[in-house]
């Protein structure tokens, strides 16, 4: 298989493709032309092959969209594409769009995202390793919200919807394993993120995040969903793999039947699941602490929250990896204090 070829199956994944043509040579810039194909056409100032997951149905009404391009580090470049879309692109449809430039580079968009750019994104081969798990608190001092583990501080994120799949991101670091638990709650955990469900027992986590300490330094990550059923679905990382005072960037993937984790955009593993996500719309997520309202359990984290993304889809192994790309820290930032 050549070069080309291979990057193109990378990139495209198997799915539908679209090349553009040269149609305006004249000027500075060249111009190029989707032909329509499945509903979509365009012009764009880049060369190479749209493409996407094939929408189906009968077509609507077409909708423009410009979308920017930008490189590996985000920064936006000199290239646009302009495409009309004669379909609705919603949570039943997908939203992910990827470009294989002629020089060899892949992009991707979320057409849905609060930036629908394309992102330059890696097209290596090796799907396993993006980045080495774990940060020296040395590479770099990034701001965040410090949690000591035993006062009342935490981060309350005010999320109304209640979409039946997420994606969130949580750069964080465990300080120690001097940290305070109440009620019906595992003595070795720290809830870096939680969200309630309807019931009000101890199995209260619509969706959750949670260190386990299991060593003097180091423990594991657990990523669940509890429903109001008392099924229960949850992964983990490796025993021992998270190490105190290292920084990880941590994605959960809930989709609709399975729950996938990363760690710095490495796939970790995976599990089925019942279909949904059982909320209590009435509570608000939880970031440092568990701080369940219904039987008032809690578990508080002794750490570190750079940043929290919260997404209402499930994205991509490739998208993991360009979110990571994007929000991995490059420079100095202050760090500020806990909300009370």
């Amino acid at each position: 298989m050549d070069e080309e070829t291979s990057n193109l199956e990378n990139c495209c994944e198997g799915n539908i493709t679209s090349s553009t043509t040269l149609v305006n040579n004249d000027s500075d810039t060249s111009v190029y032309r989707l032909e329509d194909k499945n509903g979509v056409s365009g012009v764009s100032t880049i060369n190479g092959t749209l493409c996407w997951t094939e929408f189906t149905g009968e077509p609507i009404f077409a909708k423009d969209y410009t979308i920017k391009f930008k490189d590996i580090d985000g920064v936006e470049i000199d290239k646009l594409i302009s495409l009309e879309i004669s379909y609705s692109i919603s949570e039943e449809t997908s939203s992910i769009f990827n470009f294989l430039s002629e020089d060899g580079k892949c992009y991707q968009a979320d057409f849905m995202a609060e930036d629908d750019s394309f992102f330059e994104k890696s097209i290596d081969t090796n799907e396993n390793i993006i980045y080495e798990i774990g940060q020296s608190q040395d590479e770099v001092c990034v701001k965040g919200i410090i949690f000591n583990g035993n006062d009342g501080g935490y981060a309350n994120i005010n999320y109304t919807e209640n979409p039946p799949e997420i994606t969130f991101e949580v750069y964080f670091i465990i300080h120690g394993h001097n940290n305070a638990t109440v009620g019906d709650v595992e003595s070795n955990s720290q809830f870096i993120v939680f969200q309630e469900n309807n019931r009000d027992d101890n199995k209260n986590g619509a969706f959750y995040a949670k260190y386990i300490s299991e060593t003097e330094d180091s423990g594991k990550i657990v990523v669940g969903v509890q429903k109001d059923n008392e099924d229960e679905f949850f992964t983990e990382t490796e025993s021992q793999q998270i190490k105190l005072n290292y920084r990880y960037m941590l994605h959960a993937v809930i989709a609709n039947d399975k729950i996938t984790i990363y760690l710095d955009g490495n796939k970790i593993s995976s599990i089925d699941k019942s279909a949904g996500i059982d909320y209590d719309s009435e509570n608000t997520i939880h970031l440092g602490r568990k701080r369940a309202i219904k039987n008032q359990s809690d578990a508080f984290m002794n750490g570190q929250i750079h940043s929290f993304y919260l997404y209402g889809k499930a994205f991509t192994d490739n998208f993991i990896r360009n979110l990571t790309t994007q929000h991995r820290v490059n420079e100095q930032l202050e760090i500020i204090n806990p909300i009370q």
